[in-house]
Protein backbone atom coordinates (compact mmCIF):
# COMPACT_ATOMS: atom_id res chain seq x y z
CA UNK A 1 0.00 0.00 0.00
CA UNK A 2 2.93 2.41 0.93
CA UNK A 3 4.59 1.64 -2.36
CA UNK A 4 1.75 2.46 -3.91
CA UNK A 5 1.14 5.58 -2.39
CA UNK A 6 4.57 6.97 -3.19
CA UNK A 7 4.41 5.67 -6.97
CA UNK A 8 1.66 8.33 -6.95
CA UNK A 9 3.22 11.01 -5.80
CA UNK A 10 6.40 10.74 -7.63
CA UNK A 11 3.99 10.29 -10.90
CA UNK A 12 2.30 13.71 -8.88
CA UNK A 13 5.36 15.46 -8.97
CA UNK A 14 6.75 14.25 -12.72
CA UNK A 15 3.37 15.84 -14.42
CA UNK A 16 3.77 19.12 -12.07
CA UNK A 17 7.06 19.57 -13.76
CA UNK A 18 6.23 18.77 -17.24
CA UNK A 19 3.10 20.67 -16.54
CA UNK A 20 4.66 23.83 -15.31
CA UNK A 21 7.51 23.61 -18.04
CA UNK A 22 7.04 27.10 -19.03
CA UNK A 23 7.89 28.47 -15.29
CA UNK A 24 3.82 29.11 -15.63
CA UNK A 25 1.83 28.60 -12.56
CA UNK A 26 -1.82 28.17 -11.44
CA UNK A 27 -1.34 32.13 -9.88
CA UNK A 28 -0.27 33.43 -13.26
CA UNK A 29 -4.03 32.80 -13.90
CA UNK A 30 -5.20 35.44 -11.17
CA UNK A 31 -4.82 38.73 -11.62
CA UNK A 32 -3.09 40.87 -8.64
CA UNK A 33 -5.67 43.12 -7.07
CA UNK A 34 -7.67 43.81 -4.20
CA UNK A 35 -11.26 45.11 -4.05
CA UNK A 36 -14.30 46.45 -1.94
CA UNK A 37 -17.24 47.35 -1.67
CA UNK A 38 -19.45 50.18 0.06
CA UNK A 39 -23.67 50.19 0.12
CA UNK A 40 -24.69 54.12 0.03
CA UNK A 41 -26.64 53.29 3.16
CA UNK A 42 -27.37 50.39 5.64
CA UNK A 43 -31.04 50.87 5.65
CA UNK A 44 -32.81 51.87 2.84
CA UNK A 45 -36.54 52.74 2.97
CA UNK A 46 -39.40 50.46 1.03
CA UNK A 47 -39.18 51.21 -2.44
CA UNK A 48 -35.93 52.78 -2.62
CA UNK A 49 -33.21 51.66 -5.26
CA UNK A 50 -30.17 49.68 -3.74
CA UNK A 51 -27.03 51.89 -4.80
CA UNK A 52 -23.44 51.70 -3.72
CA UNK A 53 -19.74 51.54 -5.15
CA UNK A 54 -17.04 48.68 -5.42
CA UNK A 55 -13.16 50.22 -5.39
CA UNK A 56 -11.03 47.59 -7.54
CA UNK A 57 -7.55 47.84 -6.93
CA UNK A 58 -5.37 47.08 -9.80
CA UNK A 59 -1.91 45.63 -8.65
CA UNK A 60 -0.41 44.79 -11.76
CA UNK A 61 1.63 46.41 -14.20
CA UNK A 62 -0.94 46.55 -16.79
CA UNK A 63 -4.21 48.04 -17.16
CA UNK A 64 -7.77 45.99 -16.72
CA UNK A 65 -9.23 45.83 -19.63
CA UNK A 66 -12.17 43.31 -19.59
CA UNK A 67 -13.57 43.33 -16.32
CA UNK A 68 -16.39 41.43 -15.56
CA UNK A 69 -18.25 42.82 -12.01
CA UNK A 70 -20.67 40.52 -11.07
CA UNK A 71 -23.63 41.63 -8.40
CA UNK A 72 -25.87 39.71 -6.32
CA UNK A 73 -28.52 40.19 -3.54
CA UNK A 74 -28.99 37.60 -1.24
CA UNK A 75 -30.58 36.45 2.10
CA UNK A 76 -29.15 34.20 4.51
CA UNK A 77 -25.57 33.26 5.48
CA UNK A 78 -23.12 32.39 3.05
CA UNK A 79 -21.11 28.83 3.02
CA UNK A 80 -18.87 27.33 0.86
CA UNK A 81 -19.56 24.86 -1.05
CA UNK A 82 -22.75 26.04 -1.86
CA UNK A 83 -24.09 22.65 -2.19
CA UNK A 84 -24.73 21.68 1.51
CA UNK A 85 -26.42 25.38 2.19
CA UNK A 86 -29.92 25.55 3.09
CA UNK A 87 -30.15 29.00 4.80
CA UNK A 88 -28.78 31.01 1.45
CA UNK A 89 -30.87 32.04 -1.31
CA UNK A 90 -29.72 34.38 -4.30
CA UNK A 91 -32.71 36.62 -5.86
CA UNK A 92 -30.54 38.87 -8.02
CA UNK A 93 -27.86 39.01 -10.22
CA UNK A 94 -26.34 42.25 -12.47
CA UNK A 95 -22.94 41.99 -14.86
CA UNK A 96 -21.33 45.55 -15.40
CA UNK A 97 -18.90 44.61 -18.01
CA UNK A 98 -15.89 46.25 -19.99
CA UNK A 99 -14.25 47.79 -16.94
CA UNK A 100 -10.99 49.09 -16.82
CA UNK A 101 -8.38 50.57 -14.39
CA UNK A 102 -4.75 51.72 -14.82
CA UNK A 103 -1.69 49.76 -13.42
CA UNK A 104 -1.50 50.33 -9.79
CA UNK A 105 -4.39 52.55 -9.60
CA UNK A 106 -7.91 52.20 -7.97
CA UNK A 107 -10.99 53.24 -9.33
CA UNK A 108 -14.52 53.15 -8.48
CA UNK A 109 -17.79 51.53 -9.91
CA UNK A 110 -21.28 53.12 -8.94
CA UNK A 111 -23.55 50.77 -8.74
CA UNK A 112 -27.90 50.39 -9.03
CA UNK A 113 -29.19 46.95 -7.63
CA UNK A 114 -32.77 48.35 -8.04
CA UNK A 115 -35.46 47.80 -5.48
CA UNK A 116 -35.85 44.79 -2.88
CA UNK A 117 -38.75 44.31 -0.95
CA UNK A 118 -38.65 44.75 3.19
CA UNK A 119 -36.13 42.35 4.81
CA UNK A 120 -32.71 41.59 5.93
CA UNK A 121 -29.62 41.19 2.80
CA UNK A 122 -26.17 41.27 2.04
CA UNK A 123 -24.89 42.48 -1.41
CA UNK A 124 -22.19 40.16 -2.92
CA UNK A 125 -19.48 41.00 -5.51
CA UNK A 126 -17.26 39.16 -7.64
CA UNK A 127 -15.01 40.21 -10.00
CA UNK A 128 -12.90 38.75 -12.80
CA UNK A 129 -10.71 40.43 -15.67
CA UNK A 130 -12.37 37.98 -19.00
CA UNK A 131 -11.28 34.24 -17.48
CA UNK A 132 -8.58 35.80 -14.82
CA UNK A 133 -10.30 35.40 -11.29
CA UNK A 134 -9.78 38.99 -9.33
CA UNK A 135 -12.11 38.73 -6.35
CA UNK A 136 -13.68 35.05 -5.62
CA UNK A 137 -15.30 33.75 -8.70
CA UNK A 138 -18.96 34.04 -9.47
CA UNK A 139 -19.73 30.67 -11.20
CA UNK A 140 -19.22 28.58 -8.06
CA UNK A 141 -20.23 31.03 -5.21
CA UNK A 142 -16.71 31.15 -4.16
CA UNK A 143 -15.40 34.35 -2.14
CA UNK A 144 -17.28 37.18 -2.46
CA UNK A 145 -17.20 40.70 -1.26
CA UNK A 146 -20.00 40.63 1.17
CA UNK A 147 -22.10 43.95 2.46
CA UNK A 148 -25.17 43.68 4.97
CA UNK A 149 -27.71 46.32 4.61
CA UNK A 150 -31.79 46.51 5.58
CA UNK A 151 -34.54 47.54 4.30
CA UNK A 152 -37.34 49.02 5.92
CA UNK A 153 -41.36 47.48 4.60
CA UNK A 154 -43.16 44.71 4.53
CA UNK A 155 -41.03 41.20 4.19
CA UNK A 156 -42.00 39.38 1.19
CA UNK A 157 -41.18 35.51 1.58
CA UNK A 158 -39.68 33.94 -1.29
CA UNK A 159 -39.35 30.35 -2.37
CA UNK A 160 -36.33 29.05 -2.62
CA UNK A 161 -34.17 26.50 -4.54
CA UNK A 162 -33.23 23.47 -2.00
CA UNK A 163 -29.20 23.16 -2.70
CA UNK A 164 -28.61 20.28 -1.14
CA UNK A 165 -30.84 18.33 -3.23
CA UNK A 166 -30.79 19.95 -6.85
CA UNK A 167 -28.58 18.25 -9.29
CA UNK A 168 -27.92 17.53 -12.90
CA UNK A 169 -27.11 13.86 -13.97
CA UNK A 170 -27.23 12.93 -10.03
CA UNK A 171 -24.42 15.31 -9.21
CA UNK A 172 -25.12 17.90 -6.73
CA UNK A 173 -23.49 21.91 -6.85
CA UNK A 174 -21.67 23.94 -9.34
CA UNK A 175 -18.64 21.04 -9.33
CA UNK A 176 -18.69 19.63 -12.32
CA UNK A 177 -19.31 16.06 -14.05
CA UNK A 178 -18.27 14.83 -17.57
CA UNK A 179 -20.43 14.28 -20.46
CA UNK A 180 -19.90 13.98 -24.10
CA UNK A 181 -20.73 16.79 -26.44
CA UNK A 182 -24.35 17.46 -27.21
CA UNK A 183 -26.02 15.13 -24.93
CA UNK A 184 -29.11 16.04 -22.62
CA UNK A 185 -28.65 15.92 -19.57
CA UNK A 186 -31.52 15.32 -16.75
CA UNK A 187 -31.95 18.11 -14.04
CA UNK A 188 -33.47 17.39 -10.83
CA UNK A 189 -34.28 21.20 -9.35
CA UNK A 190 -36.05 21.03 -6.09
CA UNK A 191 -38.10 24.06 -4.77
CA UNK A 192 -38.91 24.67 -1.01
CA UNK A 193 -41.62 26.50 -0.46
CA UNK A 194 -41.50 28.12 3.21
CA UNK A 195 -43.95 30.81 2.57
CA UNK A 196 -47.41 29.51 4.24
CA UNK A 197 -49.07 29.38 1.00
CA UNK A 198 -49.58 27.70 -2.30
CA UNK A 199 -47.80 29.53 -5.38
CA UNK A 200 -48.34 28.84 -9.06
CA UNK A 201 -47.59 29.63 -12.30
CA UNK A 202 -44.17 29.13 -12.02
CA UNK A 203 -40.76 29.03 -14.23
CA UNK A 204 -37.49 27.55 -14.32
CA UNK A 205 -35.21 29.27 -16.15
CA UNK A 206 -31.91 27.58 -17.73
CA UNK A 207 -28.94 29.23 -19.48
CA UNK A 208 -25.96 27.41 -20.54
CA UNK A 209 -22.89 29.15 -20.87
CA UNK A 210 -18.84 28.68 -21.51
CA UNK A 211 -17.45 28.91 -18.44
CA UNK A 212 -19.56 31.36 -16.19
CA UNK A 213 -23.11 32.95 -16.86
CA UNK A 214 -21.62 36.45 -16.15
CA UNK A 215 -19.82 35.93 -19.54
CA UNK A 216 -22.80 35.36 -21.66
CA UNK A 217 -26.09 36.64 -23.00
CA UNK A 218 -28.04 33.15 -23.91
CA UNK A 219 -31.40 33.24 -24.17
CA UNK A 220 -33.25 31.22 -21.55
CA UNK A 221 -35.08 27.55 -21.97
CA UNK A 222 -38.30 28.20 -19.65
CA UNK A 223 -39.67 25.44 -18.15
CA UNK A 224 -43.33 25.53 -17.13
CA UNK A 225 -43.59 23.83 -13.58
CA UNK A 226 -47.13 24.48 -12.27
CA UNK A 227 -47.61 25.03 -8.71
CA UNK A 228 -45.46 24.28 -5.15
CA UNK A 229 -47.83 23.84 -1.81
CA UNK A 230 -46.97 25.72 0.92
CA UNK A 231 -44.52 24.03 3.36
CA UNK A 232 -43.04 21.28 0.93
CA UNK A 233 -40.56 20.74 -0.79
CA UNK A 234 -40.75 19.10 -4.50
CA UNK A 235 -38.71 18.12 -7.19
CA UNK A 236 -38.86 19.67 -11.19
CA UNK A 237 -37.60 17.84 -13.53
CA UNK A 238 -36.08 19.27 -16.83
CA UNK A 239 -34.12 18.31 -19.32
CA UNK A 240 -31.57 20.21 -21.34
CA UNK A 241 -28.65 19.52 -24.56
CA UNK A 242 -24.87 20.94 -23.15
CA UNK A 243 -22.86 22.32 -26.18
CA UNK A 244 -20.77 20.19 -28.48
CA UNK A 245 -17.16 22.02 -28.05
CA UNK A 246 -15.57 20.50 -24.74
CA UNK A 247 -15.59 23.17 -22.33
CA UNK A 248 -16.33 23.88 -18.60
CA UNK A 249 -20.08 25.12 -18.88
CA UNK A 250 -22.02 27.09 -16.40
CA UNK A 251 -25.28 25.88 -16.06
CA UNK A 252 -27.84 28.94 -14.43
CA UNK A 253 -31.06 28.43 -12.85
CA UNK A 254 -33.51 30.93 -12.12
CA UNK A 255 -37.24 30.85 -10.53
CA UNK A 256 -39.82 33.14 -11.40
CA UNK A 257 -42.91 33.52 -10.32
CA UNK A 258 -44.19 36.12 -13.01
CA UNK A 259 -41.73 39.27 -13.11
CA UNK A 260 -40.10 38.65 -9.56
CA UNK A 261 -37.33 36.44 -9.43
CA UNK A 262 -37.75 34.19 -6.49
CA UNK A 263 -34.34 32.08 -6.54
CA UNK A 264 -31.07 31.90 -8.36
CA UNK A 265 -28.34 29.21 -8.23
CA UNK A 266 -26.22 27.30 -10.66
CA UNK A 267 -24.50 24.02 -11.61
CA UNK A 268 -21.91 22.93 -13.44
CA UNK A 269 -21.54 20.42 -16.83
CA UNK A 270 -18.09 19.46 -18.59
CA UNK A 271 -18.04 18.60 -21.64
CA UNK A 272 -15.23 16.07 -22.15
CA UNK A 273 -12.37 16.33 -24.65
CA UNK A 274 -9.47 17.35 -25.88
CA UNK A 275 -9.14 21.66 -26.03
CA UNK A 276 -7.46 24.98 -25.03
CA UNK A 277 -9.25 27.45 -23.10
CA UNK A 278 -8.18 31.88 -22.87
CA UNK A 279 -7.60 32.26 -19.09
CA UNK A 280 -5.53 35.90 -18.78
CA UNK A 281 -5.02 38.33 -21.26
CA UNK A 282 -2.69 41.57 -20.84
CA UNK A 283 -2.56 44.58 -23.24
CA UNK A 284 0.66 46.63 -22.71
CA UNK A 285 2.67 49.42 -24.23
CA UNK A 286 0.80 52.08 -23.25
CA UNK A 287 3.91 54.33 -22.12
CA UNK A 288 5.19 54.46 -25.87
CA UNK A 289 2.33 53.96 -27.67
CA UNK A 290 3.04 50.66 -28.82
CA UNK A 291 0.74 48.41 -27.99
CA UNK A 292 1.61 44.50 -27.58
CA UNK A 293 -0.90 41.74 -26.44
CA UNK A 294 0.36 38.71 -23.86
CA UNK A 295 -2.26 35.82 -23.71
CA UNK A 296 -2.56 33.01 -21.13
CA UNK A 297 -3.93 30.12 -21.91
CA UNK A 298 -4.59 26.27 -20.13
CA UNK A 299 -5.50 22.77 -21.35
CA UNK A 300 -8.36 21.02 -21.29
CA UNK A 301 -11.23 21.83 -17.73
CA UNK A 302 -11.79 18.23 -18.14
CA UNK A 303 -9.66 17.03 -15.66
CA UNK A 304 -11.97 13.98 -15.39
CA UNK A 305 -9.75 12.36 -18.72
CA UNK A 306 -6.72 14.59 -18.80
CA UNK A 307 -7.11 15.00 -23.17
CA UNK A 308 -4.54 16.11 -24.65
CA UNK A 309 -5.24 19.03 -27.05
CA UNK A 310 -2.47 19.03 -30.62
CA UNK A 311 -2.13 20.84 -33.53
CA UNK A 312 -4.61 23.78 -33.07
CA UNK A 313 -4.41 27.60 -33.77
CA UNK A 314 -4.37 30.62 -31.77
CA UNK A 315 -5.19 33.50 -33.14
CA UNK A 316 -6.07 37.26 -32.30
CA UNK A 317 -8.36 39.84 -34.36
CA UNK A 318 -8.44 43.71 -33.89
CA UNK A 319 -11.12 45.85 -34.98
CA UNK A 320 -11.56 49.30 -35.54
CA UNK A 321 -15.22 50.38 -35.85
CA UNK A 322 -16.14 46.54 -36.74
CA UNK A 323 -13.72 46.69 -39.32
CA UNK A 324 -11.46 43.69 -39.10
CA UNK A 325 -7.74 45.89 -39.73
CA UNK A 326 -5.52 42.98 -38.55
CA UNK A 327 -4.89 39.43 -38.37
CA UNK A 328 -2.82 37.08 -36.64
CA UNK A 329 -2.20 33.49 -35.79
CA UNK A 330 0.00 31.01 -34.45
CA UNK A 331 -0.02 27.16 -34.46
CA UNK A 332 0.76 25.35 -31.29
CA UNK A 333 2.09 21.58 -31.28
CA UNK A 334 0.66 20.37 -27.79
CA UNK A 335 -1.55 21.82 -24.44
CA UNK A 336 -1.99 18.55 -21.53
CA UNK A 337 -4.86 19.31 -19.17
CA UNK A 338 -4.13 21.99 -16.83
CA UNK A 339 -0.64 22.80 -18.54
CA UNK A 340 -0.39 26.62 -18.68
CA UNK A 341 0.85 28.45 -21.94
CA UNK A 342 1.23 31.97 -23.13
CA UNK A 343 1.61 34.20 -26.47
CA UNK A 344 2.53 37.23 -27.31
CA UNK A 345 1.16 39.28 -30.32
CA UNK A 346 2.11 42.57 -31.52
CA UNK A 347 -0.96 44.64 -32.38
CA UNK A 348 0.44 47.18 -35.48
CA UNK A 349 -2.43 49.94 -35.35
CA UNK A 350 -2.65 52.12 -32.20
CA UNK A 351 -5.99 52.85 -32.89
CA UNK A 352 -8.51 49.87 -32.18
CA UNK A 353 -11.33 49.28 -30.25
CA UNK A 354 -12.09 45.99 -30.35
CA UNK A 355 -9.80 42.43 -29.44
CA UNK A 356 -11.07 39.09 -30.47
CA UNK A 357 -8.86 35.92 -29.03
CA UNK A 358 -9.77 32.74 -30.77
CA UNK A 359 -8.89 28.89 -30.77
CA UNK A 360 -9.42 26.88 -33.55
CA UNK A 361 -8.59 23.15 -35.31
CA UNK A 362 -9.26 22.58 -38.46
CA UNK A 363 -11.54 25.16 -38.78
CA UNK A 364 -13.98 24.27 -35.67
CA UNK A 365 -13.77 27.23 -33.14
CA UNK A 366 -12.74 25.99 -29.45
CA UNK A 367 -12.77 28.43 -27.36
CA UNK A 368 -13.22 32.37 -28.50
CA UNK A 369 -12.99 35.84 -26.26
CA UNK A 370 -13.88 39.23 -27.44
CA UNK A 371 -13.62 42.41 -25.42
CA UNK A 372 -14.11 45.81 -25.95
CA UNK A 373 -11.44 48.37 -25.47
CA UNK A 374 -11.51 51.94 -24.92
CA UNK A 375 -8.31 52.96 -26.01
CA UNK A 376 -8.43 56.66 -26.39
CA UNK A 377 -9.74 56.90 -22.81
CA UNK A 378 -7.08 54.65 -21.92
CA UNK A 379 -3.98 56.24 -22.92
CA UNK A 380 -5.53 59.18 -22.23
CA UNK A 381 -6.44 58.51 -18.01
CA UNK A 382 -2.74 56.86 -18.55
CA UNK A 383 -0.81 59.56 -19.78
CA UNK A 384 -2.30 61.71 -17.30
CA UNK A 385 -1.80 59.07 -14.55
CA UNK A 386 2.12 58.44 -15.84
CA UNK A 387 2.99 61.67 -17.66
CA UNK A 388 6.88 61.84 -19.33
CA UNK A 389 9.01 63.40 -17.39
CA UNK A 390 11.96 65.18 -18.75
CA UNK A 391 15.42 63.30 -19.44
CA UNK A 392 18.32 64.98 -17.98
CA UNK A 393 21.70 63.91 -18.75
CA UNK A 394 24.97 65.74 -17.91
CA UNK A 395 28.45 65.09 -17.86
CA UNK A 396 31.62 66.92 -16.58
CA UNK A 397 35.04 68.30 -18.11
CA UNK A 398 37.07 67.97 -14.89
CA UNK A 399 39.94 69.65 -17.04
CA UNK A 400 37.95 72.62 -18.61
CA UNK A 401 34.97 73.10 -15.44
CA UNK A 402 32.48 72.72 -17.79
CA UNK A 403 29.23 71.18 -16.72
CA UNK A 404 27.64 70.12 -19.61
CA UNK A 405 23.27 69.52 -19.21
CA UNK A 406 21.09 67.94 -21.48
CA UNK A 407 17.08 68.08 -21.29
CA UNK A 408 15.42 65.35 -23.54
CA UNK A 409 11.60 65.16 -24.22
CA UNK A 410 9.16 63.27 -26.74
CA UNK A 411 6.95 66.47 -25.97
CA UNK A 412 7.41 70.01 -25.63
CA UNK A 413 9.69 70.65 -22.52
CA UNK A 414 8.34 72.89 -19.79
CA UNK A 415 11.11 72.70 -17.15
CA UNK A 416 13.66 74.64 -14.93
CA UNK A 417 16.76 73.62 -14.11
CA UNK A 418 18.87 74.70 -11.03
CA UNK A 419 21.94 74.30 -9.12
CA UNK A 420 22.63 74.86 -5.63
CA UNK A 421 25.91 75.40 -4.24
CA UNK A 422 25.92 75.99 -0.26
CA UNK A 423 22.13 76.81 -0.40
CA UNK A 424 22.76 79.51 -3.04
CA UNK A 425 21.39 79.40 -6.45
CA UNK A 426 24.80 79.64 -8.64
CA UNK A 427 22.56 79.05 -11.81
CA UNK A 428 18.59 78.93 -12.99
CA UNK A 429 17.29 79.16 -16.09
CA UNK A 430 13.76 77.85 -17.69
CA UNK A 431 13.27 75.98 -20.90
CA UNK A 432 9.78 75.94 -23.09
CA UNK A 433 8.72 75.54 -26.32
CA UNK A 434 11.50 72.80 -27.41
CA UNK A 435 12.54 69.01 -27.31
CA UNK A 436 15.67 69.20 -26.88
CA UNK A 437 17.60 71.30 -24.23
CA UNK A 438 21.54 71.76 -23.87
CA UNK A 439 23.46 73.93 -22.03
CA UNK A 440 27.47 74.59 -21.14
CA UNK A 441 28.07 75.34 -17.68
CA UNK A 442 31.34 76.88 -16.08
CA UNK A 443 31.47 75.40 -12.83
CA UNK A 444 34.19 74.91 -10.10
CA UNK A 445 34.84 71.64 -9.40
CA UNK A 446 32.81 70.94 -5.99
CA UNK A 447 30.27 69.21 -4.27
CA UNK A 448 26.25 70.94 -5.45
CA UNK A 449 22.70 70.06 -6.04
CA UNK A 450 21.08 69.80 -9.27
CA UNK A 451 17.09 70.31 -9.43
CA UNK A 452 14.90 69.83 -12.73
CA UNK A 453 11.49 70.64 -12.35
CA UNK A 454 8.71 69.10 -15.25
CA UNK A 455 6.01 71.74 -14.12
CA UNK A 456 3.50 69.37 -16.66
CA UNK A 457 4.84 66.16 -15.46
CA UNK A 458 4.69 67.69 -11.54
CA UNK A 459 8.33 65.68 -10.77
CA UNK A 460 11.20 67.39 -9.72
CA UNK A 461 14.51 65.40 -9.90
CA UNK A 462 17.25 66.25 -7.57
CA UNK A 463 20.58 65.28 -8.96
CA UNK A 464 23.97 65.13 -7.00
CA UNK A 465 26.56 66.93 -8.59
CA UNK A 466 29.99 64.95 -6.71
CA UNK A 467 32.35 67.03 -8.61
CA UNK A 468 34.64 67.88 -5.01
CA UNK A 469 38.23 66.04 -4.54
CA UNK A 470 38.00 63.14 -2.37
CA UNK A 471 39.97 63.72 0.77
CA UNK A 472 42.95 61.81 -0.67
CA UNK A 473 43.08 64.17 -3.68
CA UNK A 474 43.27 67.21 -1.35
CA UNK A 475 46.10 66.26 0.69
CA UNK A 476 47.82 65.12 -2.64
CA UNK A 477 47.41 69.18 -3.57
CA UNK A 478 47.78 70.57 -0.65
CA UNK A 479 51.48 68.48 0.70
CA UNK A 480 52.35 68.95 -3.23
CA UNK A 481 53.35 65.32 -2.95
CA UNK A 482 52.63 63.30 -6.40
CA UNK A 483 50.69 59.83 -5.14
CA UNK A 484 51.82 57.01 -7.68
CA UNK A 485 48.67 55.25 -7.43
CA UNK A 486 47.89 53.69 -11.04
CA UNK A 487 45.36 56.21 -12.38
CA UNK A 488 44.25 58.76 -9.49
CA UNK A 489 45.52 62.28 -10.89
CA UNK A 490 44.83 65.45 -8.81
CA UNK A 491 44.66 69.24 -10.07
CA UNK A 492 47.61 71.50 -11.07
CA UNK A 493 48.40 73.81 -8.25
CA UNK A 494 52.02 74.90 -10.16
CA UNK A 495 51.35 75.54 -13.78
CA UNK A 496 50.92 73.38 -17.07
CA UNK A 497 53.56 74.17 -20.38
CA UNK A 498 52.58 75.18 -23.57
CA UNK A 499 52.34 73.57 -26.79
CA UNK A 500 56.03 73.16 -27.65
CA UNK A 501 57.52 73.03 -24.31
CA UNK A 502 57.87 70.99 -21.63
CA UNK A 503 59.09 71.00 -18.17
CA UNK A 504 62.40 71.02 -16.84
CA UNK A 505 62.44 69.63 -14.48
CA UNK A 506 60.12 68.25 -11.01
CA UNK A 507 56.30 67.41 -12.82
CA UNK A 508 53.42 65.14 -12.18
CA UNK A 509 50.09 64.31 -13.68
CA UNK A 510 46.90 66.13 -12.80
CA UNK A 511 43.73 66.37 -14.40
CA UNK A 512 44.67 69.50 -16.81
CA UNK A 513 47.50 67.61 -17.88
CA UNK A 514 51.35 67.19 -17.09
CA UNK A 515 51.85 69.76 -14.00
CA UNK A 516 55.83 71.58 -14.16
CA UNK A 517 57.13 72.56 -10.57
CA UNK A 518 60.11 74.01 -12.20
CA UNK A 519 60.80 75.74 -15.49
CA UNK A 520 58.88 75.30 -19.06
CA UNK A 521 61.55 74.88 -21.65
CA UNK A 522 61.90 74.40 -25.51
CA UNK A 523 60.56 70.37 -26.42
CA UNK A 524 63.82 70.04 -28.21
CA UNK A 525 65.54 70.15 -25.21
CA UNK A 526 64.24 67.28 -23.69
CA UNK A 527 64.75 65.30 -26.77
CA UNK A 528 68.01 63.26 -25.71
CA UNK A 529 70.42 66.39 -26.41
CA UNK A 530 70.39 68.20 -23.23
CA UNK A 531 73.53 66.10 -22.14
CA UNK A 532 75.46 66.18 -19.12
CA UNK A 533 73.30 69.35 -18.19
CA UNK A 534 74.74 71.06 -20.96
CA UNK A 535 72.27 72.57 -23.44
CA UNK A 536 72.64 71.98 -26.96
CA UNK A 537 73.39 75.28 -28.06
CA UNK A 538 76.94 74.66 -26.22
CA UNK A 539 77.54 71.75 -27.26
CA UNK A 540 77.22 73.00 -31.26
CA UNK A 541 80.11 75.67 -30.00
CA UNK A 542 82.23 73.53 -28.59
CA UNK A 543 82.31 71.34 -31.85
CA UNK A 544 83.05 74.11 -33.60
CA UNK A 545 85.79 75.38 -31.62
CA UNK A 546 87.15 72.23 -31.81
CA UNK A 547 87.00 72.08 -35.58
CA UNK A 548 88.84 75.46 -35.41
CA UNK A 549 91.76 74.59 -33.83
CA UNK A 550 92.32 71.53 -35.78
CA UNK A 551 91.94 73.41 -38.87
CA UNK A 552 94.39 76.00 -37.46
CA UNK A 553 96.70 73.50 -35.70
CA UNK A 554 96.88 71.48 -39.68
CA UNK A 555 97.74 74.62 -40.94
CA UNK A 556 100.59 75.10 -38.92
CA UNK A 557 102.32 72.32 -39.09
CA UNK A 558 102.32 72.60 -43.45
CA UNK A 559 104.55 75.84 -42.84
CA UNK A 560 107.09 74.64 -40.53
CA UNK A 561 107.44 71.98 -43.08
CA UNK A 562 107.56 74.05 -45.79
Amino acid sequence: MMNRKLVIIIGLILLASFVFSEGLQPSDLAWNGAMSVTLDKETFMDGETITGHVRIANKEEYPIIGGILVLQIAQGEYEYPSQSVTNDNVLFEKTIKDIWVLPNTVKDIDFNLGIVQGGEYRADAYLSVLRSKHTGASWIFMSPLSKEFNVEGEEYKRLQIFRPLTNFNGVRGPVGFPVEGGEEINGEIFITNETGEDRDSLQIGITICDWSTGFCEKEETLFDIGTIKANQTDPVNVKVKVPTIPSAYAINIKLYNGDIIESIYKSRVIVAGGTAKLRKMLINGFKEKDYSLLTIFSGSPDHFNYPPFNNFSLGMKIYSNTILIQEEKVDINNIDTSEIKQQDFDIKNNIFDRVCLEITKQSVLYDEFCFDVELEAIQEAYDLEYPEIVQVDWSYNEELTELTLALNKSISINSRVRIIHNNQIIFEDSVTNASEYEKIIFIQRDNMVMLVDDFDAKNQQTINLNLALDKDEVEIVENGVVESSGTTTITCSDKICDNGFVCDGESYASLQGTCCKSTCVPAIESEGFNLLGIPFIFWIAIIILLAAIAVVGTTVQKVKHK
